[in-house]
Formats: structure tokens, sequence, C-alpha cells
């Protein structure tokens, strides 16, 4: 799950810091994938393999991108392109053709590439579990019908904004004709009992490419706990990408993952984020430290500008951390969490 793919414009802004990976960091992601054997299908046919109970092969991913940002055109698409990879995009239609999310132009091109599935993210995105069962249904079937008619195509893919949905909700999805829907909750084991809820794995733009491999890792692991390893992040950053990167290897099987180092003295602290309050202990144990005092927030707690990213969140869950994910700690030291409180 991915949301802006751009460079941070304001630094003290943490929430806005985890949404954004930058385009340098996404096309490291994405050539990672391609150059590691990772299989990237549509939404669409992960729906269709679920609904039909059809076995995927191991390392089969799905790119989904949230609330329609015209940074998903200008940085994600040409790597798409260049990689030959499919993705999923959830538009907020009402917001179409505002200053900083995609036009309809861009749309129609990159559904007429064949990369580029788009689905609902509601007209205006509220959400959906608070409002009255009628405006909901308004959400959910106008966005539908908007996006089918620029399209000219059936829209089956659904997000619920901030991942906010309820039983009734998830019956008027359903009704509607969608085939599918996801949510924010973390993991990647489905069932037909959660094609309306589907998990997802959320990039956090500050993990770098330990965190990003690391999350990886939980994917190939069926969802263990697994430990985190860091591994050093690009030294340069630019603001977009300028020119194509070389043309990228072909797959092949990787190498056997290399047997983990003996613990130290120090540990890395492991990335957190997303994760409920028990995980995040269980997994800082794992790695040779403590939770520290635990801060529960609520939405009035956090600036204007961060409320959409932490109701996100399930209630619960982690939704920061200090220190950083890949900091180097002595073995026993404590890392602060911040989890939200309903």
């Amino acid at each position: 799950m991915y949301h802006y793919i751009r460079v941070n414009p304001d630094p003290a802004d943490v929430i806005g810091a985890g949404l954004s990976v930058t385009p340098v960091e996404f096309e490291w992601q994405m050539r990672y994938l391609v150059d590691n054997g990772y299989q990237v299908i549509g939404l669409t046919e992960l729906a269709q393999a679920i609904s039909n109970n059809i076995s995927l092969p191991p390392r089969t991913i799905v790119l989904t991108f949230d609330d329609g940002y015209f940074d998903f055109y200008q940085n994600a698409y040409p790597v798409l392109k260049r990689y030959d990879l499919k993705a999923t995009s959830f538009v907020i239609t009402d917001f179409v053709g505002r200053k900083g999310y995609l036009t309809w132009g861009a749309i129609q091109e990159m559904v007429a590439s064949g990369l580029v599935t788009f689905g609902s993210h509601t007209l205006d995105h509220p959400d959906l579990a608070r409002i009255s069962v009628a405006l909901a249904a308004r959400e959910i079937k106008e966005s539908k019908r908007l996006l089918e008619d620029h399209l000219g195509t059936h829209v089956t893919l659904f997000a619920y904004p901030a991942g906010q949905y309820n039983l009734a909700v998830m019956k008027l999805v359903e009704e509607t004709g969608y085939v599918a829907a996801v949510s924010t909750r973390y993991g990647n084991t489905h069932t037909r009992d959660d094609l309306f809820r589907l998990k997802r794995i959320r990039i956090d733009g500050r993990d770098g490419h330990g965190g990003f491999i690391a999350r990886l890792r939980y994917v190939d692991s069926g969802g263990a706990d697994v430990p985190y390893v860091a591994v050093p992040a690009a030294t340069a950053i630019p603001t977009a990408i300028t020119k194509p990167l070389a043309t990228p290897t072909p797959r092949r099987t990787p190498a056997p993952s290399t047997t983990p180092s003996t613990p130290g003295t120090t540990a890395t602290v492991p990335n957190l984020i997303g994760l409920s309050e028990a995980e995040a202990r269980g997994r800082l144990s794992a790695a040779g430290m403590e939770a520290g005092y635990t801060n529960y927030q609520t939405v009035d707690d956090v600036a204007a500008n961060s409320k959409q990213y932490f109701l996100s969140f399930a209630v619960g869950s982690v939704v920061s951390q200090q220190p950083a994910p890949g900091t180097t700690l002595k073995r026993g030291e404590r890392v602060t969490l911040a989890v939200r409180k309903k």
C-alpha cells in the first residue's frame, strides 16, 4: 500500500514523511522486486484467485496506491512501465482535476496502457462507518458510476477511506457490484471471507531499503515474525527521476538468504508501525530491546494535516515510534511507542 511517490515537502511533517516514498526509493523498490523473483499481479487477479481457491506462486505481490495523487502518474507510472508491473490506483472521484490530484486525461492514458486498474475511494473520502447508510451508499455507488462513465470500463475494486468500515458498509460495497475491497489492516493472508476487507502491508517512506526488505521477508515467511535486517539507504535522493536507469535484469531465482549474524551488544530497532501494541512489544523483545512508556493518542492529539494518516491505522496499532526503524541501540534499551486510542 502506497500513497505519495514524492519527496516530502515539509520535513517537519512526520506523518507526511511516512506517507511519502521518494521517486528514487520507489524505483529501487520496483527494481528489487524484479531482480529478486517477485511476481506482481493485478488486484483483480488476486480476487479471482481467492474466489476460486487458486494457489498463487510464492513471492506474489499486488501494488496498490491510495487517494489518486498526481505524483502517481508523474513518478510511479513511468517506473511501472519500465518494469512492466501492474498496479491498482484508488481514486477519490470528486478530487480528480484538483491541484495535486490526477486528471481524467492521465487516468485514461494509464488505463489504456493495460498496466493500471482504477478503483473507487468514494466521492470525497468520508469515514463510511460514521455517516448514515444512505450517505455511504451514495459515496460507494456514485463514485463507481463516475469512474465507469469516464473510463468506459467496469469498476470492480474499492478502498475504504482511512480503512474505516463496518458490516453494513461491506454489504453495500458487495451489493453495488464490486468484487473486492481493501482495508488498512496489516497482513498478507486472505480467505474468501476477506474479499471485502483485504489486508495490506503499508510501505512507510521512512523505512529505507532495510525496512522494505523486512516487509518483503514478512510476506515470504507467511506472516511470521522475522528479524529486521538493516540495509544502508540510498545516499542521494533527487526530487524526481530525470532519466531511465539501466535496463532491468531478467527475473531470476534469488540466492538463498545468508545466516543471520550472531547477536552482539547492539541491536537494530525493527519497524513497528501498523502492528498492534502486543505485536510491537513481542518484536522488540525478540530483537533484544524493551518497550518504554506507551503514549496513547486520539485523533485530537495530532495535527490537522495528519488526521487522515492517523485514522488509517486500526485502534490499538502503533502509529509512531522513537527511535526510528533501523536505529542501532545497545541491547536492553527502550523504544517509545505511540498507539492509537479510540
